[in-house]
């Protein structure tokens, strides 16, 4: 967080909105800038991008397929350097992806749900659903049959 006397954002492509106390975008596309690698670059959409130049990703064409990494500017490699718990997606992990040591892993959505009988969760979302048919025997109860959903005593 900025305070109003010590402004501190270490991305060269913000600026501390006092109002609030945090970094916020607020540069302008193509202010110059020194990228983390010492490179001269310029602000792009509050990113400061070496120019291609000096960037060997835009040389080299290089495209990292995961989202968990980025392009090194100064080697050309895909490099990790998202933070581990870092949401992502991929082409077979729609949805419930984390970052994990560089790569998008799927994670259990349903690890911490219980939704008891008559319901089963939904992987994808994490979510309870209705799965088990109206009239399927449930253990709530010792005679308890499922019915939209709920276990319900039937002795």
């Amino acid at each position: 967080m900025c305070i109003t006397n010590t402004v501190s954002c270490s991305n060269p492509c913000t600026t501390c909105d006092v109002a609030t106390g945090q970094c916020t975008v607020n540069v302008d596309n193509n202010t110059p800038c020194t990228t983390s690698n010492n490179d001269e670059g310029s602000c792009s959409d509050g990113v400061c991008t070496a120019s291609a130049a000096d960037n060997l990703c835009i040389t080299n064409n290089v495209v990292c397929n995961d989202p968990c990494k980025s392009c090194d500017a100064a080697t050309g490699q895909c490099t990790v350097n998202v933070a581990d718990n870092t949401s992502c997606s991929t082409a077979t992990i729609t949805t419930g992806g984390e970052c994990s040591a560089g790569v998008c892993t799927a994670v259990n959505l349903c690890a911490s749900v219980s939704c008891g009988d008559c319901k089963t969760c939904d992987s994808a979302t994490g979510q309870c659903t209705v799965n088990d048919a109206d009239g399927t025997s449930c253990t709530q109860f010792s005679k308890g049959t499922c019915a939209n959903g709920s276990c319900l005593d039937v002795s």
